[in-house]
């Protein structure tokens, strides 16, 4: 018995719960729970929805038959014709990403640009966040019937990776690593995993980029955000302000070598991939004019009108009721930031003040025209404010914490009552099928 007794002590000792103690090892084993928890939760919502498809991932994509018959990358093959085409109508924007991963390098047509016109939609646009798509062929090589499962699987995964890095942030700043369940409160990645749209990557891989520069690991920071960048470039707004700061901290050196390591992957393959697409889109091969941006406050004054004239999406109440409860959920997310910026100066908080901006410039054509769309595009303010919160550093006052709970509780309305999802996600949390 004193012997088994001396093993076990002897075991302790050397194992990572003797090294750094019960309660590091229960902290990070709740950062894992929440995480798990946070990823099972959005698979409910998946789960229903490939149920619905009768389990077809194509379905849950979008993929238009009419895309599908006319893309010059499936000529001549009538099986993948075949298993590809769900949906009669144009489709939505996770089928641009699956058809790009049956070419992520433009090599196909690289003599025959004009091609790319049928492949997917606007391809400079397309292939410039080409992140998931590597990382699908990464994991299923050449396996296409495997591509859209892998988005959206890619999607789905990511959500825990994300609240997982959330709970970190937390717990290095000594707060519960519940708070990376804030992650669910995201209004956009309900939408997104669904669908299999890379936003959730994108999120977490430049919360996995801060939660490394806050561990004073400049170069897995730069790795992560360069890895962010290629999946969505609207990330560089957080690394820009991150590495003003550092510059302003007189952490020079630091600062230019993040931000050039971060932005340079993205850059060079927006070379490459104006350089191939030039020939037919000319400067719009590089210089991507959206109109996705107007004045402020210009598109929600004239969703706002639209709803009130009966004109914005009368066949679905829902839709309008969304329109109308989710402007203000972003005024809330800006008051957060603001408040901690002028209270804190914390990094996410001037991140999110200019996303804030941003989305309060919105167009009403490119994007508001569908609440849903403003939903998936301002995940980063979200995103921003569960940063602030985790760490705590929107403010000690009263009023900071007022506007903390009321962000949260507002989010967590708006997606069980508000959205126009609302009632898929409340039959969401209790599918057992």
């Amino acid at each position: 018995m004193l012997a088994g007794i001396s093993f076990f002590r002897r075991a302790w000792a050397r194992s990572f719960a003797g090294r750094f103690g019960w309660r590091t090892v229960a902290s990070l084993l709740l950062c894992l729970l929440v995480a798990w928890s946070t990823s099972r939760i959005f698979g409910l919502y998946v789960s229903r929805h490939l149920f619905l498809a009768i389990g077809h991932y194509e379905a849950l994509l979008h993929v238009s038959r009419e895309r599908v018959a006319v893309n010059p990358l499936f000529d001549g093959r009538p099986d993948v014709q075949v298993a590809l085409a769900a949906d009669r109508n144009d489709g939505y924007d996770g089928q641009f990403y699956l058809f790009a991963a049956f070419d992520p390098l433009l090599l196909t047509f690289r003599d025959d640009p004009e091609q790319y016109r049928a492949v997917v939609d606007h391809a400079p646009y397309r292939y410039g966040r080409i992140g998931v798509v590597w990382l699908v062929r990464l994991f299923e090589g050449d396996h296409w019937r495997h591509y859209a499962r892998g988005l959206v699987r890619a999607s789905l995964w990511s959500t825990g990776l994300c609240a997982l890095v959330v709970a970190l942030v937390a717990w290095r700043a000594g707060r519960s690593p519940l708070y990376g369940g804030l992650v669910l409160l995201i209004p956009g990645f309900w939408q997104s995993t669904h669908l299999g749209l890379p936003e959730p990557l994108a999120a977490a891989l430049l919360a996995a980029g801060y939660l490394a520069w806050r561990a004073q690991w400049p170069l897995t920071a730069a790795v992560a955000f360069a890895s962010s960048l290629l999946v969505r470039e609207t990330g560089a707004i957080l690394v820009l302000c991150l590495g003003a700061w550092s510059f302003a901290q007189g952490r020079r050196r630091e600062a230019v070598g993040i931000v050039t390591i971060s932005l340079f992957p993205v850059v060079a393959w927006r070379v490459y991939v104006g350089a191939v697409l030039a020939p037919v889109w000319g400067l719009d091969a590089w210089l991507r004019r959206s109109g996705e941006f107007s004045w402020p406050l210009v598109g929600i004054t004239r969703l706002w009108n639209e709803v009130q004239m009966g004109t914005y999406v009368p066949e679905a109440a829902e839709v309008a009721r969304a329109a109308l409860v989710f402007p203000p959920l972003l005024l809330a997310a800006t008051l957060l930031g603001v408040s901690s910026a002028v209270r804190t100066r914390a990094v996410p908080a001037f991140a999110g003040c200019a996303y804030a901006v941003l989305a309060l410039c919105l167009s009403f054509d490119k994007v508001w025209i569908h609440v849903g769309n403003a939903q998936r595009v301002t995940y980063e303010l979200f995103l921003m404010a569960a940063l602030i919160t985790a760490e705590g550093t929107s403010g000690r006052g009263g009023v900071s914490r007022v506007l903390t709970l009321l962000l949260w509780a507002f989010a967590a309305a708006y997606i069980l009552w508000g959205a126009f999802d609302a009632d898929e996600v409340r039959r969401a949390l209790t599918f057992t099928g």
